[in-house]
Order: C-alpha cells, then sequence, then structure tokens
C-alpha cells in the first residue's frame, strides 16, 4: 500500500501539525504531535466508492467532548461541518448545479452541524462549512447564522444519553446525535 500524502508544519516551539490525504475517506485529519488531543479516526466508511462516512452517535460525542477538553486547554481547535448531501455531491449528483444553488442547498442543512460545534466551542475554536476544501466548494462562503449575535456561554452544555443542550447570552442550543436532529433558538 502507497503512503498518503501528507504535509508537515513543525513551530518554533516545537508544536507540529500534519494534514494528512486519508484516501479511502477523501478526508483530511488533524494529528497534534506531543498531544494528549486525539480525535479518532473514522468509525465507518462505506467501501471505496466516494461516498460520505456516516458518524457514529458515539464518535460524534466522543468529538465534542474533546473539542470541549482542548478549549478549556487553551488548544486552537478548528470544527470541520459537512453538508448532509456531501456524498450525492462527491458522486457527481450535483454537477450540474451552479455554485448558488449548492450555496442555498448547504445554508438549508447548516444546523445540525453548527449546533454540534457550539455545544462543544471554547475559546479559540473556529468552525468551518463547506461541501469541500476549496473555495469553489464553499470554503469561503458566508452563512447568515454567523451574523447572529451569539453572547457569551452561560456554562458547558449539559449532556442527557445522546442530548446536548447549551444556553448562550442570544441562544438556546439542542442537539440530538441518535436522531441527527438539531435546533438553534436565537434571541
Amino acid at each position: 500500500m502507497a503512503p498518503r500524502p501528507s504535509l508537515s508544519l513543525t513551530f518554533s516551539c516545537g508544536f507540529s501539525i500534519t494534514l494528512q490525504n486519508n484516501a479511502s475517506s477523501f478526508e483530511f485529519h488533524v494529528l497534534f504531535s506531543r498531544s494528549r488531543y486525539l480525535f479518532p479516526s473514522p468509525d465507518h466508511i462505506y467501501g471505496t466508492r466516494p461516498e460520505l462516512r456516516v458518524q457514529s452517535k458515539e464518535y460524534m460525542a466522543n468529538t465534542i467532548k474533546t473539542m470541549r477538553v482542548a478549549a478549556k486547554d487553551g488548544k486552537v481547535i478548528v470544527f470541520k461541518g459537512w453538508p448532509r448531501f456531501l456524498a450525492a455531491w462527491r458522486a457527481g449528483k450535483m454537477k450540474n448545479q451552479t455554485h448558488d444553488e449548492v450555496l442555498r442547498a448547504a445554508q438549508e442543512d447548516i444546523t445540525f452541524s453548527l449546533a454540534c460545534f457550539l455545544v462543544g466551542a471554547g475559546r479559540n475554536c473556529y468552525f468551518c462549512y463547506s461541501w469541500g476544501w476549496t473555495a469553489k466548494d464553499g470554503s469561503l462562503d458566508w452563512y447568515p447564522e454567523f451574523d447572529k449575535p451569539l453572547g457569551e456561554p452561560r456554562g458547558d452544555a449539559v449532556q442527557d444519553g445522546w442530548i446536548f443542550k447549551r444556553e448562550f447570552k442570544h441562544a438556546a442550543v439542542f442537539v440530538d446525535l441518535e436522531n441527527r436532529t438539531a435546533k438553534i433558538d436565537w434571541r
């Protein structure tokens, strides 16, 4: 098996980041050396077709908790969210749609990814949401939710089973990982 392409960056403080292309899932994983913050690898990949991997509720809960712990320790986190139509887009089923049409579909689907981010986010946490990695794939597009006032969190998220809730000064966030639903009530 050929090695996966990767790019390593080492900073003067000794911290390094490796961006690694995992060809079997078409994802990039950020691996932090000298770190106790280890995000698990994909837990389910559908064969070798370019389809969206489906994360289990356990995987998503662990990602939220890991982000929360790393953020409290002052680490910089970039949380990458994907629209649910990603499998269709990757398979070329949306190739005849304009960028604006795909963007509208992404706008209609941002709530679950954004809510998952918000229940675990802290200082130095950033949200990236697109259907690819380049500007033409939505990486630089803006969403109306980004302009809404959020305010300071009123505390950490509360978890009850697979449900997370978190209150902010101007929003209440609800995520149900088991049913893959979410709601953000902006105030």
